[in-house]
């Protein structure tokens, strides 16, 4: 018969039930027989010890996966398989790895050496082993193989692992009985591996106590003190039958004789046991002390050893707050000594080790969303050597900060999109926050200086300034810390003030979260209100190029729209041009079209490094691409037609810097109808005199972007010969190159674009009016334009 921590938990659950029922119905009785018979007590006695042995035995089975043998049955189905044993390479977050064979860190010669010796303690009294390691280095994946080691053909005859879990327990008494149950579950499944585990289970001070007290309570509550041993004398036998675990005699066996007992009994199981508990770092000071104290006790049984894992520094300190070490970091030195015969040092993590290490944790979030980690726009390193060159304490990263630091990176792209935000800046930006939270929530208050949005001196923030910044928000003490932090956020933020000699990699890439129009991205965890996706912006784009229209209910459209998006939507459009490409010049033409009509068709919007920077290349490649000449032409001809004249030329203005001498003559020849109607405007303007509110989007000024040598020299043509016969004066030409603000003030004279027309040798100063002293600045006729560009025409002529 399998023993009761053993039994389904279902079955465990029934018998608990029943037993509670049957007590009942037998205290019932009882009291309706005679209060005082003890005959009637004696089926109750059986009923309530029952209860206890059921009731344990359910509690330890909803506790066995705390406690388990390196020896157990592998899963039986694939599903259990695959959850408790994934395959190798494999990632599973913080969870240690299960086999030698996942080892990336060469330690598994590590668990080697100190399996060989734990294995040659077996014919020696018990030892108590250490695993020495910082928190998230990597002890409880070398525990694990460890386990491994010794379940393998060469050891499994002789050891038996169990594990136990110290920090499940809710009180101290419960860790204690749990860690002899522990013990007992390790023995063997023959004769004398059950006599062992009735002892030690009978040894378990909990479970003792709670039946000897329940039932001496209720025997001598009703028949006086002195009556149980009698009724013991009488039941005993047989309710040891029952259990099997449990004995009622009030007085106890001396420790002496039970100790020896339990010893004689494990060693004829003729099996080692190995009790590893892992983290007992994590333990409050009374907890840990009874795990202490246990372990020295049971591990006075010849044939039980113990690995214990822990990070020293955690472990002494929780140590020093007991009254045993009284606050002195020596004397809890002194006492852990006295506990850990063997301790073992975990191998610190190799540089190498750590930067694979990242490399696969940043290729694995590259891999789920998509993401390409080769270096971009011609740079150097690949997102991997970037981070690891550049993350700030790189010295103090462990395998669970890498896994704590990627989980979290993970979570940043998905919430804001894989294309809406730089993989190398949620990688440092999201490491910042981890190590220095108030640092990090400061980041948005500080925008303007990060983003280097002054260039006064006077309020630059300077290293010095920055780094009591950081000293303010963190905390840290240390020099080093300090500068390794500013380091950090120079690295992202490369317009803040270097340290001296620092030099940070250069990097070209998109969505960074030193631009403005990506910064609060990494702060709200979404895409914010007053944002728009990159990916909607590249997916309606390319909608409009296929389709010729926008998408119902479009985003972008609403942003071209929206004064205050107007410009942000205007720059990811420009950043997804290379989608024109695909498109044919048909496409491109509407496309150019379909943007331009929801746009000022003659405000300054349309001009270069503006709207006109993204829509010359899409009505460029219209045009290039046409089926003909003439076609070409026709598209020239459609656009203007719909969107006017202002805005088709204030687009052609927006040419790069280079295009190629092809595409410029196609263009060209495309245009030559525009061209010709363009100086045929400037020329009326420059002859004809108008007020002012006539000459509103007709003057030189309004189209200076667009016209070129050959079109200069096409109006001087006309206009040559009207200055040599009188018929116009270089005054009144020179007045149509005063600007104005809006028809209210007289604002500059463009003298540059004047001497394209009317070149500077040519100029004579009886062609300009004389000043009398009366301009009125508000006076924006013809006439005071004349007066204003005089003023500064006859100064010159006068100084030669």
């Amino acid at each position: 018969m399998p023993a009761p921590a053993h039994r389904d938990p279902h079955l465990n659950t029934v018998l608990w039930l029943i037993a509670t029922l049957a007590s009942i119905v037998l205290v019932v009785l009882a009291l309706a027989l005679s209060i005082s018979s003890s005959l009637a007590l004696i089926p109750l006695t059986f009923a309530v010890a029952f209860v206890v042995t059921a009731a344990g035995s359910l509690i330890r089975s909803t506790r066995s996966g705390t406690v388990n043998s390196a020896l157990e049955d592998p899963p039986s189905t694939p599903s259990e398989a695959d959850s408790t044993n994934p395959p190798p390479g494999i990632s599973t977050g913080d969870a240690p790895i299960r086999s030698k064979s996942e080892d990336r860190l060469e330690r598994a010669p590590f668990a080697e050496r100190i399996t060989e010796r734990i294995h040659a303690s077996r014919t020696g009294p018990s030892v108590v082993f250490g695993l020495v390691g910082p928190w998230g280095g990597g002890k409880s994946s070398v525990l694990e193989m460890i386990k491994e080691i010794l379940a393998d053909e060469r050891h499994r005859k002789e050891w038996t692992v169990v594990t136990f879990t110290p920090w499940s327990a809710t009180d101290t008494a419960a860790l204690t009985d749990e860690f002899y149950r522990a013990i007992a579950d390790a023995m063997p499944r023959d004769d004398a591996g059950n006599t062992a585990r009735r002892l030690l289970a009978a040894a378990a001070p909990t479970a003792s106590a709670v039946s000897k007290a329940a039932i001496t309570a209720l025997i001598e509550k009703h028949l006086g003190e002195g009556s149980l041993k009698g009724i013991a004398k009488a039941g005993t036998d047989a309710l040891a039958d029952q259990t099997a675990k449990y004995t009622f005699d009030p007085q106890p066996d001396p420790f002496a004789e039970r100790f020896t007992k339990i010893s004689n009994a494990i060693r004829k199981t003729g099996k080692n046991i190995l009790v590893i508990v892992d983290d007992i770092d994590r333990l409050h000071s009374d907890e840990l002390l009874s795990v202490m104290k246990a372990v020295r006790l049971l591990g006075r049984f010849d044939g039980v050893h113990y690995l214990l894992s822990y990070d020293e520094q955690t472990l002494l300190g929780v140590l020093e707050q007991t009254d045993l070490a009284g606050n002195s970091r020596p004397r809890a030195r002194d006492y852990l000594e006295k506990i850990v015969q063997y301790p073992f040092t975990l191998p610190p993590l190799q540089e190498s080790h750590l930067a694979d290490e990242l490399r696969t944790h940043i290729g694995q979030v590259a891999q789920n969303h998509d993401l390409s980690t080769a270096p971009q726009n011609g740079g150097s390193m690949d997102a991997a050597n970037y981070v690891f060159r550049t993350i700030p304490h790189r010295d103090q990263l462990t395998l669970r900060t890498l896994y704590r630091l990627f989980g979290q990176v993970d979570v940043l792209i998905t919430l804001v999109g894989k294309s809406d935000i730089n993989l190398i800046d949620a990688t440092l930006v999201t490491a910042l926050r981890l190590r220095h939270p108030e640092l990090y929530r400061s980041l948005p208050k500080w925008r303007r200086d990060l983003l280097g949005g002054t260039s006064n001196a006077k309020y630059k923030i300077t290293a010095k300034d920055w780094q009591k910044r950081i000293t303010d928000t963190t905390g840290l003490t240390s020099e080093d810390e300090i500068q390794a932090t500013y380091k950090g956020l120079v690295t992202l933020f490369p317009r803040m003030e270097h340290p001296v000699g620092m030099i940070a990699p250069g990097r070209r890439e998109a969505c960074r979260v030193s631009d403005s129009n990506y910064f609060h991205r990494y702060f709200a965890f979404r895409i914010p209100t007053d944002d728009v996706s990159d990916e909607t912006v590249r997916v309606e784009f390319k909608h409009l190029l296929t389709d010729g229209t926008w998408p119902s209910e479009s985003i972008v459209l609403e942003c071209i729209t929206d004064a205050s998006r107007n410009d942000l939507v205007r720059t990811k459009i420009g950043m997804n041009v290379d989608l024109v490409a695909d498109a044919t010049s048909a496409q491109c033409a509407s496309a150019a079209t379909a943007i331009t009509t929801h746009l000022d068709p003659e405000g300054e919007g349309l001009g270069f490094n503006y709207w006109g920077m993204v829509l010359y290349p899409i009505l460029l490649r219209a045009i290039c691409i046409a089926a003909t000449p003439t076609d070409a032409e026709q598209i020239i001809t459609d656009y203007r037609s719909t969107c006017g004249l202002i805005a088709i030329t204030r687009v052609l203005a927006s040419a790069p810097y280079v295009i190629s001498a092809n595409d410029l003559a196609t263009l060209k020849q495309a245009t030559t109808n525009l061209r010709n109607e363009v100086c045929d405007v400037v020329i009326h303007d420059l002859t004809t005199d108008r007020a002012p509110d006539q000459r509103t989007g007709t003057t030189p000024l309004t189209f200076v972007g667009y016209l070129d040598e050959e079109m200069w020299e096409q109006m001087r043509q006309i206009i040559d010969p009207m200055i040599r016969s009188g018929g116009i004066t270089q005054g009144d030409l020179a007045a149509r190159f005063v600007s104005t603000y809006s028809e209210q003030e007289i604002r500059s004279f463009h003298r540059e674009e004047f001497e394209k027309l009317v070149p500077r040798e040519s100029w004579r100063a009886d062609q300009f009016p004389e000043d009398d002293g009366t301009l009125p600045l508000e006076d924006t006729t013809l006439v005071s334009l004349a007066m204003y560009a005089a003023r500064v025409v006859r100064p010159i002529l006068e100084a030669e």
